[in-house]
């Protein structure tokens, strides 16, 4: 049996992670033993036995501030990460992040067993919004990723834009593999009113929906202001872990708090219901920098399982899929009006007709039983030429 040592320094908390325990699941259906190292949290099991295992380690100093203190908790994550290395003596390691990957490269040299490193890189690193807010991380991030990134076996990155960004930068010999965060194909029985019947929304209402994290950077504030220009037969509805208290407050200064509805977050196993509910689904991600830009956010193919159509920011990757199948359309996420008129353009006549007939090619073809098949394939290449 082949072995896969997946290194993630944060607390791999399921349904924070779902790409990666897609590519983890896939490869323990493959046959493959994958032992995955996280961090330790309050809460969290230190060991788990499933299909893999995790094991979390506890990183001290815990709770002490400061670059002195985050560093000996980098060393205590090496350290620890490098004792499993030898008791496991994976095939492949697979980075998380760059911080990862650097890990994966000290782990490699120390145990010469001709493994192989694969960069999972799932943002454009260099132009992330933590480096873009600090000169010194961005150039040392750069500096890093050029020297790293050409001593992995092999690159996968979630979207073209920033498979194509990655290998201009750095040169690279072979463009990055992309493996997008798709979800498994959904079995939807018919559409469902939960939102109607838990949030006592009428049925004369059109709901427009925000699932994900309830957070600065997704276009929730642009969404609320929108609702300013559009008719009462329009409400949103937010669901999500998050700061609710926040917009709950700016939707009140608004004067659109009778149109702004919340729902916590829903086990993975019933969102579909939860997400059918819904008439519009939202994605306005806000251009904070290039990684957001050339973000593939997974609501949308969630959306799309759903059979919702959606509306997105008009970036790239997301305009390729939403117009590229028909089944939504883009707006400038900055732009409340704009926004507004573009969403009852979706209402009108023949458009969501249009958007629906046009679902079912894109739930065919945007799910993880033909996504992975990529992940299958580059993982088969980087264990045949393993030792």
């Amino acid at each position: 049996m082949q072995k896969i040592l997946k290194l993630m320094i944060t607390n791999f908390k399921e349904g924070t992670c779902s790409h990666d325990l897609r590519e983890i699941t896939t490869m323990c259906e493959r046959n493959c033993e994958v032992l995955v190292c996280a961090k330790h949290d309050d809460g969290l099991e230190l060991l788990e036995h499933k299909a893999y295992t995790v094991k979390r380690f506890r990183l001290n100093p815990q709770n002490k501030r400061g670059m002195v203190n985050k560093a000996k908790r980098l060393l205590s994550y090496v350290r620890q990460c490098e004792i499993e290395a030898k008791r496991f003596m994976p095939d492949v390691i697979s980075a998380h992040d760059l911080v990862a990957l650097v890990i994966a490269e000290h782990l490699k040299r120390r145990l010469k067993n001709g493994c192989r490193i694969l960069y999972d890189s799932h943002e454009l690193t260099s132009k992330s919004k933590g480096v873009k807010n600090n000169n010194i991380i961005g150039l040392l991030t750069i500096i890093f990723e050029r020297l790293y990134i050409n001593k992995a076996d092999a690159v996968m990155v979630v979207s073209e834009s920033i498979a194509l960004y990655n290998e201009k930068k750095y040169n690279l010999k072979e463009r990055p593999t992309v493996v997008r965060n798709i979800p498994h194909t959904q079995k939807l029985t018919g559409k469902r009113n939960l939102f109607r019947e838990y949030l006592g929304i009428g049925e004369d209402k059109k709901i427009l929906l925000y699932q994900g994290f309830i957070t600065e950077g997704r276009g929730i504030e642009k969404i609320i202001d929108a609702l300013n220009y559009l008719g009462d037969e329009y409400v949103l509805v937010i669901m999500g872990d998050g700061d609710k208290e926040k917009y709950k407050t700016y939707a009140s200064r608004k004067n659109v708090v009778q149109k702004v509805l919340f729902h916590d977050a829903v086990p993975y196993a019933t969102l579909i219901d939860y997400t059918s509910s819904a008439d519009l689904g939202i994605a306005l991600i806000k251009n904070f920098c290039l990684s957001y830009y050339y973000c593939l956010p997974n609501k949308i193919f969630e959306y799309i399982q759903a059979g919702l159509p959606v509306l997105c920011s008009d970036f790239p990757d997301m305009t390729s899929i939403v117009k590229g199948y028909g089944i939504g359309d883009t707006t400038d996420p900055e732009n409340s009006e704009q926004i507004a008129n573009m969403v009852e353009y979706m209402f009108s006549k023949p458009n969501y007709q249009e958007y629906i007939n046009n679902m079912k090619k894109a739930q065919r073809e945007l799910c993880w039983e033909e996504e992975s098949k990529k992940l299958i394939e580059l993982y088969d290449k980087l264990l045949k030429t393993s030792y």
